[in-house]
Formats: structure tokens, C-alpha cells, sequence
């Protein structure tokens, strides 16, 4: 079955649109011609614009796409309002997957360090978001600490002298 027998039966009137196509060229006698096409259907996948995501597509015409996280994540609307006149799409989560042990160590030693001058509840959050996503967190929060480490030996020779 062709996508424009299912656009015509209702089965994807909630996920597709068609479009009259319009030429690309110029007119004229040495113009060229293009495939006479009466109509271009697209189907896309309707979105649930109630569904908190992280990671999002932000487009503004003439500009390259840009990805942007949010933590915690963010519907459709919210997104919009942040960028208006971009058109917003939703990427996929990464897979989930819950941090080792080890790995849960590191990260609450990690976030005592960088979050040091926090509230509890900030470390608290922050922890949250560290465990929610261990491979991101401890790339992010290792180098950070390195960072806080170096201003704090920085600080420390400068006292001394």
C-alpha cells in the first residue's frame, strides 16, 4: 500500500501532510523543467507535545541546528518559549542506565568537590543528575574537578608568595 493510499483511507491523517509541489526553476524559453510532480506526501511522526525530553533539536532558518539539554527535561512548549521562532524537535534519551558502585562513589566525591560552596540541596540535585546519566556526568564533573583543583593550587602559590 503507497503512503498516498494511506493519507486518502485516514489511516495517517494524524501523522502526514501533502504538499502541491511548485517548480524549482526558472521560466522561460531555455529554462529547464522539472519532474511534474502534482503532490509530495511526507509522513512524519506526530509529537507528544506533554512529554518531558533533555535533549532537543533548536532551528532557526539560515542557521546551523543546534542541540540543547535540559536538566530537568523539558516539553515542546517550554522549549518554544525559550526560542521563539525556532522550530523545536525532540531527540531520543540516551539509554538509561544506572551508574556501578564504583561509579556512584566517584560521582558523589565529585559533586562534594565541585559543589562545595552549594546548599545541600544543590549537591543533592546535581547528584541526582549525575546518576541519571553516569557516562555524561563523570566525563563533565572529572574535568570540572580538575579545573577546581587548578584554581586551588593557583590560589595557593599566590598566597604563598
Amino acid at each position: 500500500m503507497t503512503l498516498a493510499v494511506l493519507i486518502n483511507k485516514g489511516r495517517l491523517a494524524r501523522a502526514a501532510t501533502a504538499t502541491p509541489a511548485t517548480a524549482a526553476t526558472p521560466t522561460g524559453a531555455r529554462a529547464g523543467t522539472v519532474a511534474r510532480v502534482a503532490t509530495v506526501a511526507v509522513a512524519s511522526s506526530p509529537i507528544d507535545h506533554t512529554k518531558t525530553t533533555v535533549r532537543w533539536w533548536v532551528r532557526f532558518p539560515n542557521l546551523a541546528p543546534v542541540e540543547v539539554l535540559f536538566t530537568p527535561g523539558a516539553t515542546q512548549a517550554q522549549v518554544g518559549a525559550i526560542y521563539p521562532g525556532a522550530r523545536i524537535e525532540p531527540q531520543p534519551d540516551p539509554p538509561h542506565r544506572t551508574a556501578t558502585p564504583a561509579e556512584a562513589a566517584e560521582l558523589r566525591e565529585l559533586v562534594a568537590l565541585i559543589f562545595a560552596d552549594d546548599t545541600e540541596g544543590h549537591r543533592a540535585e546535581a547528584l541526582a543528575a549525575a546518576l541519571a546519566d553516569p557516562d555524561g556526568a563523570l566525563t563533565s564533573f572529572r574535568l570540572l574537578a580538575a579545573d577546581v583543583m587548578e584554581r586551588e593550587r593557583h590560589d595557593a602559590r599566590s598566597g604563598d608568595a
